[in-house]
């Protein structure tokens, strides 16, 4: 007797039924579990939306927040840190959302493309807290993490000496070689810095 043929192993390709109906399961399990994240009001209170394979959609209460003031400072470039504002208080999320001390919302305004560095018409931030000495008015970000006023220098919160500070240029990022060596941080509580040779800063 000849040996009967064994079946095909079952395959699924795009015109079969199963294949289709996983493919429809997995777009509406993607649509309804990723909600836009960032700040918002929904349901008639202000929160930070935020998303994570593990936990999936996170909702979090922007705490004091007045929903009908409330209203997204928009900086498109920046990834990590996203800010929002109401009538009488500024915002900063990172991972959860945080209240930046004292901040002016009609003020405010970010100063670099990743949002490190802001400023309101009284005072300078990195990260949400404030750079002692900065004079707001003439405050500004410099390439690589760096800033400045009229007079002072910082790398985020930390004032550094440099002999000229009309010149002075940063030439790298606060990684690896560089002589301010950043490490760690998070809202209002700024990375630490470890001073290396000044042979790269250029002033």
């Amino acid at each position: 007797k000849p040996r009967e043929k064994e079946p095909p192993p079952f395959q699924l390709n795009q015109g079969h039924p199963p294949f289709r109906i996983l493919t429809v399961m997995s777009i509406l399990c993607f649509v309804t579990s990723c909600e836009r994240t960032g700040f918002k009001v929904k349901g008639g209170k202000a929160v930070y939306v935020r998303w994570n394979e593990g936990e999936g959609t996170i909702v979090r209460d922007v705490e004091g927040a007045d929903p009908k003031t409330f209203e997204v400072i928009h900086n498109p470039t920046s990834k990590s840190f996203e800010y929002a504002k109401d009538a009488s208080h500024v915002y900063l999320a990172y991972y959860e959302p945080h209240l930046i001390d004292d901040a002016d919302p009609a003020t405010f305004t970010i100063l670099d493309e990743k949002g490190w560095y802001t400023k309101d018409r009284n005072r300078a931030y990195f990260w949400g807290a404030e750079i002692k000495n900065a004079d707001a008015a003439t405050f500004r970000s410099l390439p690589h993490g760096y800033a400045k006023d009229a007079k002072r220098s910082f790398v985020g919160v930390l004032e550094i000496q440099i002999k000229d500070v009309a010149s002075f240029e940063p030439l790298k990022d606060g990684f690896g070689d560089e002589p301010w060596h950043r490490e760690g941080g998070s809202p209002h509580k700024p990375p630490t810095w470890s001073r290396r040779d000044d042979k790269r800063l250029r002033a």
